[in-house]
């Protein structure tokens, strides 16, 4: 990230958006383009925030699963005839 931008601690979703409508409403069609910058570079910092908190949570240990299988072979059957599924 650039050296301009404040570490990411020191925004919060809630203070993004609520900078996203304060944008959007006092827009005017002098400023649209520049208020559709300042929008998307909000919208784009509040995504990463939400992917790196949700990267935070998938880093938990994966559960333990075992699979436990029960094969029944026929033993009078010939080897060659035998399908295991």
């Amino acid at each position: 990230m650039s050296k301009n931008i404040p570490p990411k601690s020191t925004f919060s979703l809630e203070t993004l958006n609520a900078e996203i409508i304060q944008i959007a409403d006092t827009a005017t069609p002098e400023t649209l383009n520049l208020a559709k910058l300042r929008i998307d570079a909000r919208k784009w910092l509040a995504g990463r925030i939400s992917s790196d908190n949700a990267t935070k949570e998938k880093n938990l240990p994966p559960p333990l699963l075992q699979r436990i299988e029960t094969i029944l072979v026929d033993p009078q059957c010939p080897k060659e005839k035998r399908k295991l599924h």
